[in-house]
């Protein structure tokens, strides 16, 4: 699934909850690199900054945090929005 996000996306949650941190941030950069929609954006940006706090990286995961809220802004549909703004 070259063009899909979603494959990353999931492997990013499993690395993540593996606790391999630097292959869960790969994961969301591939996953990010494939284009996503303004919530595969949001979702992706939020899983990358919780891996980038694990290894310690807190100034990154924020600027991570900060693109993620800017792409929850933008989703059109309101209650998918809200719940990424959450």
């Amino acid at each position: 699934m070259p063009n899909n996000y979603i494959a990353s996306l999931r492997l990013a949650e499993m690395q993540l909850a593996a606790k391999h941190y630097g292959e869960a941030i790969a994961a969301c950069d591939r996953g990010l690199s494939r284009g996503p929609g303004a919530s595969g954006r949001a979702w992706l940006l939020q899983m990358k900054a919780d891996a980038l706090v694990k290894q310690g990286r807190k100034a990154e995961a924020r600027v991570a945090l900060q693109e993620a809220l800017k792409a929850a802004e933008t989703i059109p549909d309101k209650m998918m929005r809200e719940m990424r703004l959450e």
